[in-house]
C-alpha cells in the first residue's frame, strides 16, 4: 500500500472521529433543551418533565416510541449500569 493511500485512510478515520464527536455534542445539547430553554427550572424538574424522553430514561414516565434500552446500550450493557454514564454524559 502506498503512503498516499495510507494518508487517505488516516484522513478518513480522523474525519469520522470528528464527525462522531460532533454528533455526541448535538445529542447532549438535545437532551438538555427543556432546561436550556427555560421550560423547566432545574435538573430535577427535567427528570420529571413528561414531554421529553429524558424523564422516560429516568423511569418517571412512558412515551410512545421512546426505547430506553437503545439509548442505554450506548452507555453500558444493562440499563442499570448505563444510567450513571448517561447522566455524566449529559451534565
Amino acid at each position: 500500500m502506498s503512503s498516499t493511500s495510507i494518508n487517505g485512510i488516516i484522513e478518513v478515520v480522523i474525519f469520522f472521529r470528528i464527525f462522531i464527536n460532533l454528533l455526541s455534542v448535538r445529542k447532549k445539547t438535545f437532551y438538555l433543551n427543556p432546561l436550556r430553554d427555560g421550560v423547566v427550572s432545574d435538573f430535577e424538574a427535567l427528570n420529571r418533565y413528561k414531554w421529553f424522553g429524558h424523564s422516560v430514561l429516568m423511569g418517571k414516565h412512558m412515551l410512545n416510541g421512546q426505547v430506553k434500552e437503545e439509548v442505554f446500550a450506548r452507555f453500558g450493557w444493562r440499563p442499570s449500569s448505563a444510567l450513571q454514564p448517561y447522566l455524566r454524559f449529559i451534565t
